[in-house]
């Protein structure tokens, strides 16, 4: 018997499984008119984004830069993940509720 094996450098490892899960973990933290990180640094490829919103209101999570990244939408004391294939380049993302961006709710991205 004879077999061929093939490797895809850009396949997910084994026992992965896709999903939100896979990927780079980039956690945003969303209070009251304010995100934590306010930089970050990450590699290309797939990033599993967490949105955590610790404050009283309903925050949103946009990708400026990207429309492929699905909007988060995150009720107060909520948190959701989402997944996005990073390029290389710069993105912010933002809470797209009037205002809140401008009082401070953006965290800039750079992709290498």
């Amino acid at each position: 018997m004879e077999g061929k094996l093939i490797v895809d450098p850009s396949a997910p490892p084994p026992g992965g499984g896709g999903g939100a899960a896979a990927g780079t973990p980039f956690k945003i933290t969303a209070a009251d008119l304010s995100f934590t990180p306010k930089d970050a640094s990450l590699a290309a490829g797939p990033v599993a984004v967490t949105y955590q919103n610790t404050g009283a209101l309903t925050h949103t999570l946009v990708l400026e830069g990207d429309a492929s990244f699905k909007k988060i939408i995150a009720d107060a004391g909520k948190t959701l993940t989402g997944t996005w294939t990073a390029k290389p380049g710069t993105y912010s993302f933002y809470c797209d509720v009037p205002g809140h961006r401008q009082a401070g709710m953006e965290t800039k991205v750079t992709v290498k």
